[in-house]
C-alpha cells in the first residue's frame, strides 16, 4: 500500500508533466523531500530558478540525498544556509550559530523534512533576468498556485527580496501584513481552510548578508511563529 510520502510524489509528477509542455527547456523539477509530510513544520522555500541544469534535475533526489554532488562534496552555494534556516526553524531549542556540515548523513537529517521550487522551472544563467522570471511566474500563476497547495506549508520563506513574496501574494486571498521590519515581511494567506500559511518575504541564500544577520533573523520567524502557534 502507498505510502502519503509517495502519493504526494506522483501528485508533483502529474502536475510536472502538463507544466513541461508548456515549459519543454530542461524542465527542472523540485518539490517535497521524503520526510517532508512528516515535519512538525512544514517549511517550504520558494526561489526564483536554477542556474544551468540539465532535464536530469530533480531536488526532491538532491534533498534526499542531503544536497550533495555526485563527488560526494557538499552543494554549498545556497544550499547551506537553507540548511542552517531549516535547522533553526526546525529546532526546539537554538543556542549556537549554525555551520553546515559536509557529511551526508547530517546534512540529511535537514534536508529531507523540507521542501523548495522554483517559480521559473526552466533554467536560468549566472544572473538572473528578472524580467523575465516574473514574465514566466504571471504566465504560470495556475500551475504554480497547484504546486503549492500540494504542500499545505505551515510557512513559505520567499527566498529573493519582493518578486517571489509579491507574485505568490498575488495568488492567495491574504490577512492584512503583521509583522515588518527592515529586513523582513510577513503576513498570513489562506492556502486551505485548515490553517493559515505564513509568507515570509526575505533575502536569497546567496547574498551577502552574514550568518549572524540570518541567525537573528530566523529566531524572529521562530518567535512569532511561536506566538501563533494556534494558526498551524
Amino acid at each position: 500500500m502507498e505510502n502519503i510520502e509517495d502519493n504526494l510524489f506522483e501528485e508533483e509528477n502529474k502536475l510536472f508533466e502538463e507544466w513541461e509542455k508548456k515549459r519543454p527547456n530542461n524542465f527542472a523539477k523540485d518539490g517535497a523531500a521524503k520526510l517532508y509530510l512528516q515535519s512538525e513544520l512544514k517549511i517550504l522555500f520558494v526561489l526564483k530558478e536554477t542556474n544551468k541544469t540539465d532535464e536530469t534535475w530533480d531536488s526532491r533526489e538532491r534533498l534526499n540525498e542531503g544536497m550533495m554532488y555526485s563527488s560526494g562534496k557538499p552543494i554549498t552555494s545556497t544550499w547551506d544556509n537553507i540548511y542552517c534556516w531549516s535547522k533553526i526553524l526546525l529546532s526546539k531549542i537554538v543556542n549556537n550559530f549554525c555551520q553546515a556540515p559536509k557529511d551526508a548523513d547530517e546534512r540529511k537529517k535537514i534536508f529531507q523534512k523540507i521542501a523548495t521550487m522554483n517559480l521559473k522551472k526552466e533554467p536560468g544563467g549566472t544572473r538572473s533576468n528578472y524580467d523575465e522570471i516574473r514574465n514566466t511566474a504571471i504566465e504560470d500563476s495556475d500551475f504554480i498556485k497547484k504546486q503549492i497547495e500540494l504542500y499545505t506549508p505551515h510557512i513559505i520563506i520567499c527566498c529573493g527580496k519582493n518578486l517571489i513574496y509579491n507574485r505568490i501574494n498575488a495568488l492567495f486571498q491574504g490577512d492584512k501584513l503583521n509583522y515588518e521590519n527592515q529586513n523582513l515581511r510577513m503576513k498570513h494567506i489562506n492556502i486551505s481552510a485548515a490553517y493559515q500559511t505564513l509568507l515570509i518575504d526575505y533575502y536569497h541564500p546567496a547574498s551577502s548578508k552574514k550568518n549572524d544577520f540570518h541567525h537573528q533573523s530566523m529566531l524572529s520567524i521562530k518567535e512569532l511563529l511561536t506566538k501563533n502557534r494556534e494558526l498551524f
